[in-house]
């Protein structure tokens, strides 16, 4: 059985879809995975109506294919993928520009020291892969905070969403030097205001994380790309 903390206002189908989303996009539950109504209720001490509701929720939000008969946790695809690429790409462009203008001090010493963080998981005998992972989506989402577009944080927050399992999926471990350098340098632009350096920089690191997620699923999925 689950532990859940039950002293707080959410209710019943609150608990159950935090909990569930966070297993899906974590690859806790696996692309494809049936997700039974009764084991979910099982496991979460929590009756059937709630599991469903929240069932229902996650599916409009496309990450469950949720049926009248079963409900399985939405395959990742090179299709989506490039779908969901695109608007992040449109973001983090929008993103860049505007932080490189409009960014303060106090985002600038957030921005160095995720990277510092993150150049110290790289120097471990071992990259503790999921932390590493969180700390890069934490720099892009500080440079989108750092735009003062409270908008375009909204729409970073949602697609991150769909973006962060394809993410976890990908065996990231030789790009991550990679990652270190390039972040570095978007660093350096963004505290020097140098708008086409820092655009220049993010469009070649964002090519580098979009190759590295395509061979991943190409080489573990038969879908064509259309």
């Amino acid at each position: 059985m689950k532990e859940i903390d039950r002293n707080n206002k959410m209710t019943l189908s609150d608990i159950a879809y935090s909990y569930i989303k966070r297993a899906i996009l974590s690859l806790e539950f696996k692309p494809g995975s049936l997700l039974v109504e009764e084991e979910l209720s099982e496991l979460l001490s929590i009756s059937r109506t709630p599991i469903r509701t929240a069932l229902q929720k996650l599916s409009h939000e496309g990450l469950v294919i949720f049926g009248s008969k079963s409900t399985r946790v939405k395959e990742l695809s090179p299709k989506s993928f490039l779908e969901i690429f695109d608007l992040r790409e449109a973001l983090e462009h929008l993103a860049i520009r505007d932080a490189t203008i409009k960014r303060k001090p106090e985002d600038l010493v957030k921005l160095r020291a995720l990277y510092e963080e993150q150049k110290w998981l790289l120097n471990k005998d071992k990259i503790a892969g999921r932390s590493f992972l969180d700390i890069d989506s934490e720099f892009h989402f500080t440079i989108a905070e750092s735009s003062y577009n409270s908008l375009l944080v909204k729409y970073m927050t949602d697609i991150n969403q769909s973006f962060i399992r394809y993410l976890y999926y990908t065996d990231f471990q030789y790009r991550t030097t990679n990652v270190i350098n390039e972040h570095g340098l978007i660093l350096e632009a963004i505290e020097k205001q140098d708008i086409e350096t820092a655009q220049k920089i993010m469009e070649e690191h964002l090519k580098g994380v979009k190759d590295s997620i395509m061979i991943a699923l190409i080489q573990n999925m038969s879908e064509p790309l259309i």
